[in-house]
Order: C-alpha cells, then sequence, then structure tokens
C-alpha cells in the first residue's frame, strides 16, 4: 500500500524524462534534425507539439498500467479518476518539458542523459517520500523543490488518499505549470536558434551552389 504508488509513480517520471532527453539531440547524431525542420515547416512549436504529444500519450499509457496495478494489489484510492488523469497529465507534461529543454540546448545524448539521471536519482528520497522534508537540511529540502516529482507527489497523495478537489493542490499544481512553462520555453529558444541556422545554411548553400 505504501511503496508501490510511490515507486510507480517515481519510475513513470524517470521513463518520461530519459526518452525525451533524447528526443532532440538523438536527431542530431543520426543527421536527421534537417528532415525534422522540413516536417514540422521550420517550426520550432510543431516540433515541441509533435514530440510531446508522443510522450504524453506514451505516459498516459504508463499511468493506466499503474491503474490496474492499484486494482491487482487492491490498493484503497478515493474515486477521484478525473483529477488523477488530468494531475497525470500535467506532472507527464512537466518532465517532457525538462526533457525537451535538456535535449535541445545539449547536443551530447550521452552528457544531457547524464544530467538527467544526476537530476533524478534524488527524486525519491528528497521528495519527502522516505524521509520527512522538515527534518531534511536546508540545501537537500531546497533542492527537492526544484523536482517536479516532489509537487506531484503532495498532490498525488491528497487526491488518491483524500479525495480532495483541485483547489487544494494548487501550489502544487503551479509549481508544475511553472516547470512546464520553462522547459518548453527554453526549447522553444533554442530550437528557434537552431531552425533559423540550419536555414540560413540552406541559403547559403543555394547561393554557392545555385
Amino acid at each position: 500500500y505504501y511503496l508501490v504508488p510511490g515507486l510507480m509513480t517515481v519510475l513513470l517520471q524517470m521513463i518520461i524524462f530519459f526518452i525525451s532527453t533524447r528526443s532532440i539531440n538523438s536527431e542530431f547524431s543520426k543527421g536527421t534534425f534537417n528532415e525534422l525542420v522540413d516536417v514540422s515547416r521550420n517550426s520550432a512549436f510543431n516540433i515541441i507539439v509533435g514530440k510531446s504529444m508522443v510522450y504524453l500519450c506514451f505516459g498516459i499509457a504508463i499511468s493506466m498500467f499503474i491503474a490496474i496495478v492499484f486494482v491487482i494489489f487492491g490498493i484503497p484510492f478515493k474515486q477521484a479518476e478525473f483529477e488523477l488523469l488530468v494531475l497525470f497529465s500535467i506532472f507527464i507534461l512537466s518532465n517532457i518539458a525538462l526533457g525537451l529543454m535538456l535535449s535541445s540546448t545539449i547536443d551530447d545524448e550521452i552528457l544531457s542523459l547524464d544530467i538527467a539521471f544526476f537530476y533524478n536519482s534524488p527524486a525519491f528520497v528528497f521528495s519527502g517520500f522516505t524521509f520527512p522534508m522538515f527534518g531534511m537540511p536546508f540545501f537537500d529540502s531546497l533542492y527537492a523543490q526544484f523536482i517536479p516529482y516532489t509537487h506531484f507527489l503532495y498532490a498525488f497523495f491528497k487526491v488518491y488518499q483524500i479525495g480532495t478537489p483541485f483547489t487544494f493542490i494548487t501550489n502544487e499544481l503551479t509549481a508544475l505549470l511553472i516547470f512546464i512553462f520553462v522547459g518548453f520555453l527554453t526549447a522553444y529558444v533554442a530550437l528557434f536558434i537552431r531552425i533559423k541556422q540550419v536555414r540560413n545554411a540552406k541559403a547559403l548553400k543555394l547561393s554557392i551552389n545555385p
């Protein structure tokens, strides 16, 4: 009843974060970024939406598996399916946004994955799930605030164990929305610059070889 919900949800974060962390820079390593730019019609927004929708669907599928695990183990939860679906979707998007931010700003796949692993590895411990946050050293509790899982976990427990409405988890949702905004904005700016470089390179090539 206690460990399974935490382990499954932190695993969801890591899976989504890792696959989105290599979503853009893998295009660089495979030499397909120019094709991606052409398919997206030179739009950073289209790239972000296209990549995000795929990973969001994948994350929701994992969330459905978590729901099945709850049923199999008989873990009691309040009947708040819609609220949980919205919460999980926002949580998944926050990890997609941060992953895309890393992937679009760091060309090296291995380096970006190392950073993602370093960033996510303490999530389970620092979230307050295994040790109360008020008992942590200041810098540990501060670091926990910069991990989406910390805010998701508090909202998750409030919804699935207590059945609280969204008005009681506005702080947690606001924090997750900030992660989404910062991540997608940074990814958009980075992709916009890269697309501009691709277009300039194509224009230069055409001017040399008309």
